[in-house]
């Protein structure tokens, strides 16, 4: 993991094979923040207005969630995660993803990370909030939708 930011233009010829993920450690998110903010903004922009930016890096400042990136030298996307408690079962639940035009399916080299991460979390699940097409893209079974009338 790199221990500081490298920010440099983002290349349109990365290649899968160039680019990594690493989980940003809470210390250092205020290091990594100003990267990282506007895919968590774009990120939110397809949500509901539960959240801004700054609710999100208070919540991983905290622990409370927490910062994964997608990396070739410059920051490419990012991931939020959170573990929710419920009293019978503990589930890492993926908040917030975006990455650069052409990287979606970079993800799929960071899902078994985040798999094997959740377990040692104690984690029984993984539940993804967003659009239903990541369904098809992560192989995960639809369980649920979740229906919305703003107020």
């Amino acid at each position: 993991m790199p221990t500081a930011p490298q920010p440099t233009a983002a290349s349109a010829s990365s290649s899968l094979a160039e680019l990594s993920w690493f989980g940003v450690a809470p210390g250092q998110i205020g290091i990594w923040w100003a990267l990282a903010a506007p895919f968590v903004e774009r990120a939110l922009a397809q949500g509901r207005g539960e959240m801004i930016p700054e609710d999100v890096r208070r919540f991983l400042a905290s622990r409370a969630m927490q910062l994964w990136l997608l990396w070739d030298g410059a920051v490419r996307g990012a991931l939020v995660t959170e573990i929710a408690n419920h009293p019978r079962k503990r589930i890492c639940v993926l908040r917030l993803f975006a990455a650069d035009p052409g990287l979606r399916a970079a993800w799929m080299r960071l899902a078994p990370a985040i798999e094997f991460w959740a377990k040692a979390q104690g984690c029984a699940a993984i539940e993804v909030f967003g659009r239903p097409g990541w369904a098809k893209i992560l192989g995960y079974e639809l369980k649920q939708v979740v229906l919305s009338k703003e107020l």
